[in-house]
């Protein structure tokens, strides 16, 4: 699993942890609301930016392999030793893209548990209706009228 995914799910996991923390946990998190939509905004930078750096990436290790003439052995998935099969030394594998689908999993849950550690906020009344809204619109999200206590 890739750094950016890793992350997000690190986050996405505190936030999971964040909705069950006893309501003193909860004004503690809540007082320091801005460091995590920051990170959540962060999260999503990285996420996003992740076909940009791939690339970047494909390509530099496509120029090392070529300029130095870079080859590897084959080795056996069984004993790790080199493998009897191997016809030789060979040009290194390009790296593997990870799926798209796979980092916006990571973004959508993210967003949603995210999202609910704003609601308990809201429904502690840590965070009144027009913050809860600016930090959904910030991590893309929005609130239902019928979400909200009047």
């Amino acid at each position: 699993m890739i750094y950016t995914i890793k992350r997000a799910n690190l986050l996405a996991d505190q936030f999971r942890n964040f909705k069950t923390s006893h309501i003193h946990h909860l004004a503690g998190l809540c007082a320091n609301l801005e460091f995590w939509i920051h990170e959540v905004e962060e999260a999503f930078n990285a996420l996003d930016g992740y076909h940009e750096r791939f690339l970047l990436l494909r390509a530099a290790q496509r120029e090392w392999v070529e300029r130095y003439d870079i080859k590897e052995y084959q080795f056996c998935r069984i004993c790790g030793g080199r493998c009897e099969f191997d016809n030789g030394p060979v040009a290194p594998a390009p790296p593997r893209r990870t799926p798209s689908s796979e980092l916006e999993n990571a973004r959508v849950e993210l967003k949603d548990e995210a999202r609910e550690f704003l609601m308990r906020c809201y429904q502690a009344g840590m965070l009144d209706e027009d913050s809860l809204r600016e930090m959904c619109a910030r991590i893309g999200t929005g609130v239902e009228y019928s979400e909200l206590k009047y």
